[in-house]
This record gives structure tokens, sequence and C-alpha cells, in this order.
């Protein structure tokens, strides 16, 4: 089956905030597994296993996780650390940590770098920093932009000039992959002049490219800086514009918003950028 992705797959990996990713893409594979990807799953190739596991994963239900659990497990018998590695993240979203431990580190150990961040996140959030922390540094030596921007927010958190040393190294690293959260790191950073000289316009750049790839803190920190005009040229509706973008699950946001008494024409102007966004 070479058609089946032999590499990290994006539309499917575990996320330190949010746990499952399932991609749009994935999402309308959810009608059937392909006929012929389900025939080589049970047939036993593993590549297939795992993705009519990805499949069940999808549809979002218990029975659908039952279903992909079976298929990993398949996979995961087989030797396949990405199977292994989704058994984790199911575990992770069912609260059963003991067993996504297990399941990381089985495809850590087999090289699946996404598996050694999920890792450390999942020590990290049980009190055990230091394991995590060199588990962080293990993937982000090998390039993988999770771990480098953790490793850029640990160091923030420190509150010290070496810390900030570090923090704006990794960070630079995460961004240069694309990595939003290490653009918002970098845009606090010159946001607050941390070991660095104030720099609103620079801050600003690193908001607008995480918050144009879905940051909601950054797009907070972009609607403030549109809303008194620092680091860019004041604009009311913009600064609504990413207001709205976290209003849905920030109070902060909805209060700003609500603040800035937008009159009728700005109102329509906000309609109109919001109604160009979706296009």
């Amino acid at each position: 089956m070479a058609e089946l992705a032999k590499a990290p797959d994006p539309k499917f990996h575990h996320d330190p905030a949010t746990g499952l990713v399932v991609s749009s893409e994935a999402r309308e594979m959810a009608n059937t597994p392909s006929p012929e990807v389900l025939a080589a799953a049970e047939a036993g190739d593993a590549e297939a296993q795992n993705e009519v596991g990805r499949f069940y994963a999808a549809l979002g239900s218990d029975e659908g996780s039952e279903m992909a659990e079976f298929w990993f497990k398949r996979a995961a018998d087989q030797g396949l650390p990405k199977a292994m590695h989704n058994l984790g993240v199911l575990a992770v979203r069912a609260d059963r940590d003991g067993s996504a431990e297990k399941w990381f580190q089985a495809a850590a150990a087999r090289g699946w770098i996404n598996s050694t961040v999920a890792l450390g996140v999942l020590l990290e959030e049980g009190g055990r920093v230091e394991e995590a922390m060199q588990l962080y540094e293990t993937a982000a030596a090998k390039g993988n932009a999770d771990a480098q921007d953790r490793l850029g927010q640990r160091a923030m958190d420190l509150d010290t000039e070496e810390g900030y040393a570090k923090a704006r190294y990794w960070s630079e690293l995460a961004a240069a992959q694309g990595h939003p959260g290490g653009d918002t790191n970098l845009g606090t950073i010159y946001h607050e002049g941390l070991g660095v000289e104030r720099d609103p316009k620079r801050a600003v750049s690193h908001f607008l490219r995480a918050a144009r790839s879905g940051h909601r803190g950054a797009r907070f920190w972009l609607a403030v800086a549109y809303e008194v005009g620092r680091g860019v040229e004041l604009d009311r509706i913009e600064s609504a514009y990413w207001y709205s973008q976290v209003a849905d699950e920030n109070e902060q946001a909805r209060y700003m918003l609500m603040r800035l008494e937008l009159s009728p024409d700005e109102k329509a102007a906000l309609e109109a950028r919001l109604q160009q966004a979706t296009h």
C-alpha cells in the first residue's frame, strides 16, 4: 500500500492544547473507509489498519473511538509506531493517562518524534517537569517545532535575562517552521521588551502571522494593538474583527468588543470584513 502515509500525518496528531486534531479533509473521509484500504487492513496491512483507525477516530463518537482503538491496536501489534501514538492520543482523550504514557513511550522508543513531545506534555501536566524538559530538548534538537515552542514557553516563564534569551532562540526556530506558538512567543517578547528593546512593529508582525494561523492568544493581542494603534495604525474595524475571532471563548475579548461601541457604519464595515474573511 505505497499510497498510504509512511511519515507523520498532520491530519491526525496530538496537540498539547487540544488533544486529538482531525482536519476537515479527514472529516470528509468519514462516510466510509475506502474499500481498497479496508480490504488491505483486513488482510493484515498495518498502514491500512492505521488508516481505518483514523477514519473511525474522525467520527468523534464513543463507538467510533472503540473501533479506532481496535484497528490501531492491530497495527500497533505489528510494530507500527504511528498506531501506537494514535492509541496514546485516544487514551488522552479518555483520561487514561497511564495507558497514554505507555503508548507514547512505545512509539517514542521507535523514533516517532511526535510521541516524544506528547509524552513530554503528559509528564509535564503530571508534575514531572524535569523529565518533560529532557524529552522536549531531545525532540527540539531534531527539529520538532512543537518541542521548540514548549521550550520557548518554559524559558520565558523563568523571567530571567538568560531565560528570555533561550525563549527567543527556541521560539525563532519554531516560528521559522510556521509554528504559531513560536510567533506568539516572539510577539510577546518584542511587545514586552523581554531581553530585547521593545519593538511594537515587530511584535505585531509576529502576532499577525500567528493570528492568521488561528492562534487565539495572538488574535487577542493583535486586536489590542489595532485598538490602541501600537505597532500598527489604529483601526477600530480590524480591532473589532480580531476580538470577534476569540469572543466566543474569551470573556475579556467580548468585553473589549462591546466597549468599542461601534457606530452603525462601523458595524456595517465589520460585517463586510467578516464576510470577506469567509471567502
